[in-house]
């Protein structure tokens, strides 16, 4: 792996890397509550949002969007090259952060616009100082908005491969995530063996259906924790009847919480 520069700040992180031999990288699916954008150099990889795949060509952009399950999938040992940016959405305007849902990733030509936002954000890296490079960067992700808004009609590319059963199971799950009692439910729901349905989804989406649901409670809980509701009330409204299991679980996730207990 060759790092070529990257940030971290406050609001956003940044980096450009290079790793000669993929097939080795150990990288898990994962969620967040960041926006994360992804501009796909060179390589041979699909890309997975939630039950969507996309084969992606050089200069494809993927957008991720908050609470979005993704990872990728290396398809042979080709030198594989990426930017990546994980940001709050706080940095954009309410406008910009309006694009179609089916909107996920564009396919971009050789020379464009967005490639060079992200080639001048290892300029400015390397050579503004970290007082400032933050709000440099910044803008030139709001210029990649503006940007996408321009390009998507013409660029959006499609999904290859979506499976209808975890497709209807991921509507069922997000629709009823803090009501559901158990897998079975969704079972029932999909008219589907408990056994066929836990294999399918694990083959798909690379995680089982509880930690799926756990994961997605998690990050809504993170999110309504740093708007400052109480814990309490927060663990209730995520589905959990027990505190004690929330704290548990979100401790697990996020680390220790100093606003324990409650009072």
């Amino acid at each position: 792996m060759k790092t070529i520069t990257s940030v971290i700040g406050q609001s956003l992180e940044f980096a450009h890397i290079i790793y000669d031999k993929p097939q080795y990288l150990n990288i898990t699916r994962h969620s967040h509550n960041d926006y994360e954008l992804l501009y796909f150099v060179k390589g041979n990889a699909t890309y997975t949002i939630e039950d969507r795949s996309y084969e992606l060509k050089r200069n494809s952009l993927i957008i991720i969007r908050p609470k979005l399950s993704h990872f990728i999938t290396f398809n042979s040992p080709d030198r594989y090259e990426r930017f990546t940016l994980n940001f709050n959405g706080s940095i954009l305007p309410e406008k910009l952060r309006q694009l179609p849902d089916s909107l996920e990733v564009l396919n971009l030509a050789e020379n464009n616009i967005i490639g060079d936002c992200f080639r001048r954000m290892d300029y400015y890296v390397e050579n503004v100082s970290e007082e400032f490079v933050e709000d440099v960067l910044s803008g030139l992700i709001k210029e990649i908005f503006y940007n996408i808004k321009i390009s998507s009609d013409a660029l959006s590319a499609l999904p290859v491969n979506s499976n209808q059963h975890i497709s209807k199971a991921l509507e069922y799950i997000n629709a009823n995530l803090f009501s559901i009692k158990s897998i079975q439910e969704v079972c029932d729901a999909l008219f589907l063996s408990r056994e066929y349905f836990f294999t399918l989804f694990k083959e798909e989406l690379h995680v089982t259906p509880k930690h799926y649901i756990l994961e997605k409670r998690m990050l809504y809980a993170h999110e309504q924790i740093l708007l400052g509701k109480k814990m309490s009330e927060v663990a209730k409204n995520s589905g959990f009847s027990c505190y004690s299991s929330f704290y548990r679980n979100y401790v697990k996730f996020f680390g220790s919480n100093d606003r324990h207990p409650e009072t």
